[in-house]
């Protein structure tokens, strides 16, 4: 069997740099809006507005996207003649956690600074530094930790169609407690150990799901 973890980055890198092209173009429009909607009106504070649509549908997407990788890396893995089809599996909606934490960070970043009596100017600045943050970093760890989410949803959905009842988590550096891995096999049909997740669990795990022997 391929190495599991060159063989996921290899089907999801294309699938996530579309995906995070979108999300920073917008993320920049995003943020002028913002500067200038602070700087005219009274009061402003940041809210869903600054999540385009066209930022949720590139997530939406994405995990489409990555869903179906996950089903092309099950047929790798078990080497089958031919890759199974999503049909009804749903990969999530992960636009709605991404959303959400950029608006809270947004509202922290101008609630902290009006408590600390800063001007709009010095604002401005505070809150172009988190749109600047999820540009260069925040954006592109979620929307990796998106689209491994959807892959592993995919990958045991494929498993399972192509007859694997067991799988297991393995681990790239450091262990993470809130997946599996420590836990063992178990069975597809099952879900995952009582207490734990399909990985990614949190943002820095990059553990992934292989047949269990």
């Amino acid at each position: 069997m391929a190495d599991p973890f060159a063989l996921r980055e290899r089907l999801l890198l294309p699938v996530q740099n579309r995906a995070l092209r979108t999300v920073k173009r917008h993320l920049v429009e995003a943020q002028n809006r913002a500067l200038e909607e602070l700087r005219l009106t009274d009061g402003w504070e940041p809210d869903t507005s600054i999540v385009s649509e066209e930022v949720v549908e590139a997530l939406v997407v994405l995990a489409r996207e990555s869903m179906v990788a996950g089903f092309a890396a099950a047929a790798e893995m078990t080497g089958a003649d031919q890759t199974p089809q999503p049909g009804a599996v749903e990969p999530g909606d992960p636009s709605v956690d991404f959303g959400a934490a950029l608006v809270a960070a947004a509202q922290g970043s101008v609630a902290r600074s009006r408590e600390s009596g800063a001007g709009h100017r010095e604002t401005g600045s505070s809150l172009s530094r988190v749109f600047r943050s999820w540009r260069t970093d925040d954006a592109e760890r979620r929307v990796q930790f998106a689209s491994r989410a959807a892959y592993h949803i995919g990958l045991t959905a494929a498993l399972a169609e192509l007859g694997t009842t067991g799988v297991a988590v393995v681990v790239s550096g450091r262990s993470c407690p809130a997946c599996p891995e420590s836990k063992g096999p178990w069975m597809i049909s099952d879900g995952p150990p009582a207490g734990t997740t399909l990985p990614p669990a949190r943002l820095e795990c990059s553990c992934t799901i292989v047949p269990s022997p």
